[in-house]
């Protein structure tokens, strides 16, 4: 079965010995709006501060925020209270 996630695509199986795997091409412009969620942590949002390359720093935001939004999915929570380490 496929599911979305916020326009995230991937493998949505309840049995928990299969793996998942999700993708996401943050060099697509329809992904722009995750680094705009605010899921991002500061120590993230300071890491993309610091690149020298705006469209790099959006797809570090983009990134993190997307696995926030997948693994809040799967866990139940909300993404915005996950710690990511």
């Amino acid at each position: 079965m496929t599911a979305a996630v916020s326009g995230l695509t991937g493998r949505d199986d309840s049995s928990p010995n299969c793996p998942q795997v999700w993708v996401l091409d943050t060099t697509e412009k329809r992904f722009d709006a995750l680094a705009d969620t605010g899921l991002a942590s500061e120590q993230e949002r300071g890491r993309a501060d610091a690149l020298s390359d705006a469209p790099t720093a959006r797809r570090l935001l983009a990134r993190r925020s997307a696995v926030r939004l997948v693994l809040g999915r799967y866990l139940g929570c909300d993404p915005a209270e996950l710690r990511l380490v």
